[in-house]
């Protein structure tokens, strides 16, 4: 009860200053809340614009370990049947470095040396 009639002071004594903070309040949280919408509608834009183009993949082939699919075999598959493009996809590891050391990914999340 006490702290509304100090609310209530000074909004009385400093018209001004309450607004321009209720102001700054109400933009900093539509500033926040444009941002957070903005990045939502535009990553699910950019979902349906790629499944739009390629579709959603029902199968995806990997080579095992750091290896790669050899043409002849990547034409096996694209000659399947049911399948409607093998296209091939890169894909690379990046390492953490943090003062001269390096710790590469075993795909784990681990350090692969010990």
């Amino acid at each position: 009860m006490i702290l509304w009639k100090f609310t209530l002071r000074e909004i009385k004594n400093r018209p001004g200053r309450a607004t321009l903070t209720l102001l700054s309040i109400v933009i900093g949280v539509a500033a926040v809340v444009a941002v957070a919408v903005g990045t939502s509608s535009t990553n699910e834009a950019c979902q349906s614009m790629y499944l739009s183009l390629a579709g959603r993949a029902a199968l995806e082939i990997n080579a095992a370990g750091d290896g790669s699919i050899e043409e002849d075999e990547a034409a096996r598959i694209a000659e399947t049947p049911g399948v409607r493009a093998a296209v091939p996809s890169v894909q690379r590891w990046s390492a953490l470095r943090h003062r001269g050391n390096k710790r590469p990914p075993d795909g784990h999340g681990h350090r692969s040396d010990p």
